[in-house]
C-alpha cells in the first residue's frame, strides 16, 4: 500500500456512519432468518449473508478503531461498504423475484 495515495482517517468514518444504518436495519431480515436456521441446525444462504456481512462490518470497525487509537497519519483499509453493498443487492434480488412470482401468478388468472 502506498501511503501518499490514501484518504485522510476521517473518510473511513463517513463510510462507518453510512453504512451502519444499512447494516442495522437493511439486514434485520437476514439476522433474524438465520438466527432461526441456526436455532433450528441448518445453514442456509441467510447464514452466509449475515457471516460475510458482519466479519467484513466488524473487521472495518476494529482496524478503524485501531487506527484512531494508534494515530495512524492515513486510513487504513475498510470495507463499510461492501456489506451494504451486499445486503442491499441481495434484498433488491429477493424483491425482484418475488414481484416476478406475482406478477406470474396474476397473469396466469
Amino acid at each position: 500500500m502506498h501511503p501518499e495515495k490514501q484518504m485522510p482517517i476521517s473518510t473511513p468514518a463517513l463510510h462507518l456512519t453510512l453504512c451502519k444504518p444499512v447494516q442495522i436495519f437493511g439486514g434485520r431480515y437476514f439476522y433474524a432468518a438465520s438466527r432461526k436456521a441456526i436455532k433450528h441446525g441448518n445453514a442456509n444462504v441467510d447464514v452466509l449473508i449475515v457471516l460475510a456481512t458482519t466479519s467484513a462490518y466488524t473487521y472495518s470497525i476494529v482496524v478503524l478503531l485501531l487506527a484512531l487509537v494508534f494515530k495512524w497519519r492515513f486510513s487504513p483499509m475498510t470495507f463499510f461498504d461492501d456489506p451494504s453493498m451486499m445486503i442491499v443487492f441481495i434484498s433488491f434480488g429477493c424483491w425482484s423475484t418475488k414481484r416476478r412470482e406475482r406478477l406470474r401468478k396474476h397473469s396466469n388468472l
